[in-house]
């Protein structure tokens, strides 16, 4: 199709995915991102940081970890 050719954008269904998640991504963490830099320039807001950013980060393997282990 005409309109199809013309279009740019990700050509496969995984890089669509890949991309939409970023934007999803950006979008969600953008406000939140801005007010963790604010705290972080106030006394004991980078302990904060670095606590939540731990946190995070366990989450994130936790959940990976279960993903991949209940994938079937």
């Amino acid at each position: 199709m005409e309109h199809e050719r013309n279009t740019p954008g990700p050509s496969g269904p995984a890089t669509r995915r890949i991309v939409a998640w970023i934007l999803i991504l950006a979008l969600v963490l953008g406000l939140p991102l801005s007010y963790l830099i604010g705290m972080a320039q106030m006394p004991g807001g980078a302990e904060i940081l670095i606590a939540l950013l731990v946190v995070g980060l366990l989450v994130g393997g936790v959940t990976v970890w279960l993903h991949r282990r209940t994938r079937d």
